[in-house]
């Protein structure tokens, strides 16, 4: 059963609490990335990415990459996680990584931008996780949605 049902909606009913979210302990293989987009430090993130993976001896596996705040709730990228899978690292599969997740995603139109503009933002940021994550430095000159090469 899915906990999120959307923006501020939870499968909690009124008579019930959270009182525990239990993680399995960090594997010496994975790594995590998170970054978010936000007008000011402490405000709600209007485009974020988490990610958690295995990469041992150059080589990704188990990609698990979350975006948030484009959509009313999180969104996992089942798309990103298939590219991932067996890949060693290079800018060129971060870019087909984003490429992938943002066409995932089905964001609104709100008063933090248009689904485009979002995107371009989710896109940015993904792969700015992505390098950081795994190592290389993120090419920012290459355009949402262009061609690597």
């Amino acid at each position: 059963m899915d906990y999120f049902f959307g923006l501020y909606e939870t499968a909690r009913q009124d008579d019930e609490i959270l009182i525990e979210a239990l993680y399995p302990a960090c594997q010496p293989q994975e790594v995590f990335g998170f970054d978010e987009l936000a007008r000011r430090h402490g405000d709600f993130a209007m485009v974020g990415v988490a990610l958690r993976a295995s990469y041992a001896e150059g080589i990704i596996s188990d990609l698990r990459l979350t975006t948030f705040g484009t959509d009313p709730m999180p969104i996992l990228s089942t798309a990103a996680a298939a590219l991932a899978q067996g890949q060693a690292w290079s800018v060129a599969l971060g870019e087909e990584i984003a490429r992938a997740a943002v066409a995932e995603l089905n964001p609104d139109h709100n008063h933090f931008g248009s689904p485009e503009v979002k995107r371009l933002q989710a896109a940015a940021l993904i792969r700015r996780v992505l390098a950081a994550t795994f190592g290389a430095p993120a090419d920012s000159t290459i355009p949402y949605g262009a061609s690597h090469g």
